[in-house]
This record gives C-alpha cells, sequence and structure tokens, in this order.
C-alpha cells in the first residue's frame, strides 16, 4: 500500500473508481433509484473535471495498491487545528481489508497538529457508522438525510506562530474596535449581532462559527479564511474583498450593492450568451 498526493493526472482514473464505488453504495442504501442524496451521489462524483478541481483547491490523497489506484481521500483545512474530512473511498474489490483505518491513522499522522475532525456521512450508511466510531469519532448530530461525526484529540501542541486562539466561546453582541487580530484563530464560537470595526483580521481563521446578523466596516480580511460559518443577515462595509474567492456556499439573498447577487448572474449569462 501506497499514499500519495494526488496529481491532476490522476483524476480520470479517481471519476472511475469513486463511480463504482459510490454506484455501489447506491445500490446498498439508496431506496430509490433517483433518490437525491450528496453523501450517497455528491455532486461530479464522476466527473473528472470536478476531480481536478478539488485536486487543485483541497489536501487530496491516491490510495495504491500493487502500483493501482484503489481509492483516494481528500480534506478541507479549515483551521490550524481543525479539518473536515470531505470524502474518502476505496474501490469494491480493495474494500475489507483495513486499507479505511490505514488512511485514518495516515491522516492524523500528516496533519499532527489538528485536534479536532469533523465529517459528514449519509444517514443510510450503517457500514460507515460503525467505522467512523470505530475510528473514534463521536456523533455529534444527525438528521433524516445526514449524521455529523467529530473527533477531539488530546494533547495536541500549540506552538507561538498560531497566534490568539478563540474556542468554545458564547460572545454574542460582542464589539471588536480598533483591534489587531491578524492570525487569530475563531472556532466553534456564538458570534451572532457582533460587530467587527477598524481593526486587522488579516490571515485570521473563522471555523464553525454563528456570526449571523453581524456588521464588517473598514477591516483589512486578506487572506482570511471563514468556512463552515453562519453569516445570515450580515453586512460588510468598507471592507477590502480583492481577489475574494466564494465557493460552494448558499448564496440566497445575497447582495451587493443592494443588486440581488441573482440578478448579477442573470445579466451575466445574459451577455454571455450575446457573445
Amino acid at each position: 500500500m501506497n499514499i500519495r498526493r494526488a496529481t491532476t493526472a490522476d483524476a480520470g482514473i479517481l471519476a472511475e473508481v469513486m463511480k463504482r464505488t459510490f454506484d455501489l453504495e447506491m445500490k446498498r442504501w439508496a431506496t430509490e433509484e433517483n433518490e437525491y442524496d450528496n453523501n450517497l451521489r455528491p455532486p461530479g462524483y464522476d466527473s473528472a473535471e470536478m476531480h481536478k478541481y478539488f485536486i487543485r483547491e483541497s489536501d487530496y490523497f491516491v490510495l495504491e495498491v500493487e502500483q493501482h489506484i484503489a481509492g483516494g481521500f481528500s480534506i478541507n483545512y479549515t483551521g490550524r487545528r481543525h479539518a473536515r474530512l470531505d470524502k474518502i473511498f476505496i474501490d469494491p474489490q480493495y474494500q475489507g481489508r483495513g486499507f479505511g483505518s490505514k488512511i485514518m491513522s495516515f491522516l492524523e499522522e500528516e496533519f499532527p497538529a489538528v485536534r479536532v475532525w469533523k465529517l459528514e456521512t449519509s444517514s443510510k450508511q450503517l457500514s460507515n457508522h460503525h467505522f467512523y466510531e470505530k475510528s473514534g469519532y463521536t456523533r455529534i448530530y444527525e438528521s433524516a438525510t445526514e449524521f455529523g461525526y467529530e473527533k477531539v484529540k488530546s494533547g495536541t501542541a500549540v506552538t507561538a506562530e498560531e497566534g490568539v486562539r478563540f474556542e468554545d466561546q458564547q460572545l454574542s453582541k460582542a464589539e471588536f474596535e480598533n483591534c489587531m487580530m491578524n492570525e487569530a484563530d475563531f472556532y466553534n464560537m456564538n458570534l451572532e449581532k457582533s460587530s467587527y470595526s477598524n481593526s486587522n483580521l488579516r490571515r485570521s481563521l473563522f471555523t464553525d462559527c454563528n456570526m449571523s446578523d453581524s456588521k464588517f466596516t473598514n477591516l483589512n480580511l486578506q487572506s482570511t479564511l471563514i468556512a463552515d460559518s453562519r453569516l445570515t443577515g450580515s453586512t460588510l462595509f468598507g471592507c477590502d474583498l480583492s481577489n475574494v474567492n466564494i465557493q460552494e456556499c448558499n448564496l440566497s439573498g445575497l447582495r451587493i450593492h443592494d443588486i440581488p447577487v441573482e440578478d448579477l448572474f442573470a445579466a451575466f449569462r445574459f451577455l454571455t450568451c450575446r457573445e
């Protein structure tokens, strides 16, 4: 067995392996042939272009067995000490040989600073539930379609270079003004209705935070990461958002200079069609 970083040259084979794996999962667990379940059939799971995108944008690895690509897995490294397992898939012909457990051990060794690991899986995939619980994960929420799991490692070293850390705090309605908070790490915090003004948040991290109905005014947000957080009803004013990249977000109701983003997309599509 060998594990290495994926390259864009692997995308086609990874798409084929993932299609075989998830098509089998659909047969095992789906109650209807055309059932919509992002965990049983992730969007673009059989697209080489989609795999190329994830190889470029995430930490994506290849599992090789006897010089053949037997599976793949990727994570979203959303903070200095927290990460989310995005996908893990092993070709059906290689399943049941302990490779899944070896992948989980590899990740913890490859990213030793990560203290909190999270993931989501379909509520129907009972074998997944057993596997993750056996790997030390605890179920933190469940719905009719999805279960969420978390593993908290103890004894993870914290270095001085990591900056100030804020974790598991209730700071709703907090006000931050004229603050130097560059490279701060906000994790799993309630920051609802908070206010940030005239402050430096460069290279800061906001992960699993509730920042709904908050106000952001005159901030340095260069290289700031906001992941898996709620910004519903928030307002950004006078902030430098150059080179901002918005990925896999719910944009319903988003307005830019009071123009609904849906109208901007419609205008873009219209102009593109005219060309």
